[in-house]
């Protein structure tokens, strides 16, 4: 990890000239690791605030690619194109979990805010009644997507047990897979993020339209208002039939959102959604994968080992999740029975036989 040196280096300075303390750059990295370990267990006895009657719990999930050092690099399969780079980046998990009040929107008002800007309704549903402690956010490197999924499960179980899981996400499917196999496909409502299908309706708009006019711009705005009003099956209707007069060139433009379309159906329900107050967006998640991943994994000139970033994941969990001083707490008992249970005991014994003297 040396090529990561540079944060610790800052590190040593700080410390150095705060306390007078030199600890060099392989200390601190040891220190790092040693001071996650206790992550799993402090969760697991974490007891999160339950949810209110009038909340709703909202879960989702994310990847965010790692750039990974050459070691670590030459073990990722190279893409199947021939020609292609190899890929020098390994996906983390991105999860979060969150309480909302319910908002209800009006389709057309909402649409108007995700084309045109004219109204901050997207940016206030994400952000409203949120309180401290109320969101937990998660990454991993090491864990399979699937264990990932099954640590928010467990968080979200202790939230509600009783309340039914809103999981929005983007279209990809490995994801959603995995949320059915972990959550259960009957325990939660599925709903696919807005903004990305905001993004495929414009793909198709380009087909016909010139960038940035009005008509296309127009276009986007009218078909988004039928998707928030549950009419995106129709929408693509529309799209399939104008693929199938058009040529080779233009079908081949519009074939990526006739799949994303019928693949994700089931989850774009805006109307039912946005009646009952849901959230439609997944910009939490995203922002997540910021906070938690990018904006220490990918300074300029990192590149990582799975054993080396997986700490920095964990307290960056932590700490995003307002978790820190609790975390701190909890760890230095933890770290205290885990590494002096034996030497306690022995000098209780002793002290009880009477064979210490002052």
């Amino acid at each position: 990890m040396a090529s990561n040196s540079q944060a610790y280096i800052q590190a040593s300075k700080l410390i150095e000239k705060i306390l007078h303390l030199h600890l060099p750059v392989d200390s601190l990295e040891r220190i790092n690791k040693n001071s996650a370990k206790g992550y799993d267990d402090f969760y697991k006895d974490y007891e999160p605030k339950m949810a209110k009657e009038n909340e709703l719990v909202v879960v989702s999930f994310d990847g965010k690619g790692i750039p990974m050092t050459k070691e670590e690099s030459a073990q990722i399969k190279a893409k199947s194109e021939k020609g292609e780079k190899k890929q020098k980046k390994k996906e983390s998990l991105v999860a979060v979990s969150y309480l909302v009040k319910p908002i209800i929107r009006l389709a057309s008002s909402l649409a108007s805010s995700l084309i045109f800007g004219k109204v901050n309704n997207q940016e206030h549903e994400e952000a409203l009644n949120f309180e401290k402690g109320d969101m937990r956010k998660m990454a991993s490197l090491k864990k399979s997507k699937i264990e990932v999924m099954k640590e928010m499960k467990a968080h979200t179980d202790k939230i509600s047990k009783e309340t039914k899981i809103l999981m929005v996400m983007d279209g990809a499917k490995s994801l959603w897979n995995g949320a059915d196999v972990v959550f259960g496909k009957d325990n939660y409502i599925g709903i696919l993020d807005i903004i990305h299908v905001r993004d495929y309706l414009y793909t198709v708009g380009h087909v016909f339209y010139k960038e940035g006019s009005p008509e296309l711009r127009g276009w986007v705005h009218s078909a988004m208002v039928r998707v928030l009003e549950g009419g995106a099956k129709v929408v693509l209707e529309e799209v399939q039939r104008e693929h199938d007069k058009a040529d080779k060139g233009k079908q081949s433009r519009l074939e990526p959102f006739i799949s994303y379309f019928t693949n994700n159906l089931s989850r774009m329900k805006y109307d039912e959604y946005l009646k009952n107050g849901y959230p439609i967006a997944s910009g939490v998640v995203e922002s997540a994968c910021s906070q938690v991943v990018a904006n220490r994994t990918e300074l300029p000139g990192a590149r990582w080992s799975v054993d080396g970033v997986e700490p920095i994941l964990k307290h960056r969990s932590i700490n995003t999740s307002e978790d820190w001083d609790g975390y701190w707490d909890y760890y230095r008992e933890w770290n205290q029975k885990k590494n002096y249970a034996n030497t306690i005991g022995v000098v209780a014994n002793l002290l009880g036989n009477g064979q210490m003297c002052g």
